[in-house]
């Protein structure tokens, strides 16, 4: 179980390095970095740019694209999240499914339908042990078991 949490932490940890990386390539503008020398670098393309107008364009860009990847998180993980919410016993098959291929749309919606598909959980037999003697006493009753074997169930209902 403790490598199954590993392996979450270092998948989501991947998820948010690759997230933070092409934010910072969206940002990045193509102009500052091609230059005339032979470097590939235009010194005066390196200077303080005083207009203010361009800097608040530039960070509402940053801000706008930041918010765009954070919901588009939010929405990559909804199938995982709502298997581990409804503690679905395939939860992990389905995160990394989710992680892998929810991606392609197609696998998105393989998850999300998996996640929300009822998972047969055990049967439960009776847990009234009063029920289950006298369904016991029946069958003692009806000869379908012999004495020997209703004591035996009796003191296993009993423990």
């Amino acid at each position: 179980m403790k490598l199954k949490k590993v392996l979450i932490v270092v998948i989501l940890f991947s998820l948010l390095i690759g997230l933070v990386s092409n934010v910072t390539l969206a940002v990045v503008n193509p102009s500052t970095i091609t230059g005339n020398n032979s470097r590939g670098i235009n010194p005066s393309d390196l200077s303080v740019n005083s207009n203010t107008s361009e800097i608040k364009s530039a960070s509402s860009n940053i801000i706008a694209i930041i918010i765009a990847c954070v919901f588009g998180f939010i929405l990559y993980v909804i199938p995982m999240c709502i298997a581990l919410k409804r503690k679905h016993p395939q939860r992990f098959p389905i995160g990394c499914l989710n992680i892998f291929l929810g991606w392609t749309f197609l696998g998105w919606v393989i998850c999300l339908v998996w996640s929300l598909s009822n998972a047969k959980s055990e049967v439960q037999i009776s847990s009234n042990k009063y029920e289950d003697l006298a369904r016991l006493q029946e069958l003692k009753n009806n000869g379908t078991i012999t004495e020997t074997e209703f004591e035996v169930e009796k003191t296993k209902l009993l423990r």
